[in-house]
């Protein structure tokens, strides 16, 4: 798995605003079937007189795709913290289509707070590995420090 379950729901959480809180995390994937191809397919497995097989194109099994779904429903104390939200995640690189579905004014216990539903997808392309160099406040504030304590020295 290219972006672990536990490692998406941590980057959700790491980028909800202070106040909000979520009900409800679904993580829907569907497998993209490759578009059949008529290429070669006389050719495909016969051999030549020499008892060799024929070089056109190697088949090689490419891992399977998958179209993944996040639907979530959450909490917050007004509209202003849910854009927020939105926001964060419109520009997370895991992420793409992210859009709001519902929110609603509610009361509990004497609070008014907004529920709200959103949807988005993962990119195609979404690897975890990659998520440490494209985004500079996990991996830089730690370069920083050591690069500050490098500098020093050298004086």
């Amino acid at each position: 798995e290219k972006v672990p379950r536990s490692i998406l729901l941590a980057e959700l959480i790491n980028h909800m605003p202070q106040g909000l809180g979520l009900l409800e995390f679904k993580l829907e994937s569907s497998r993209i079937l490759p578009p059949k191809s008529d290429k070669n397919k006389s050719a495909k497995g016969r051999k030549s007189r020499s008892g060799t097989r024929s070089v056109g194109e190697k088949s090689i099994p490419k891992p399977p795709q998958y179209d993944s779904r996040i639907s979530l429903t959450g909490f917050a104390p007004t509209d202003v913290h849910v854009s927020e939200f939105l926001a964060e995640l419109n520009g997370h690189p895991l992420l793409r289509d992210v859009n709001l579905v519902s929110s609603k004014e509610t009361i509990e216990e004497d609070r008014t707070i907004r529920e709200f539903k959103l949807t988005a997808s993962l990119q195609q392309n979404a690897d975890v590995r990659r998520l440490a160099s494209e985004n500079p406040a996990t991996s830089s504030s730690r370069n920083v420090f050591i690069s500050s304590g490098a500098s020093s020295n050298d004086e």
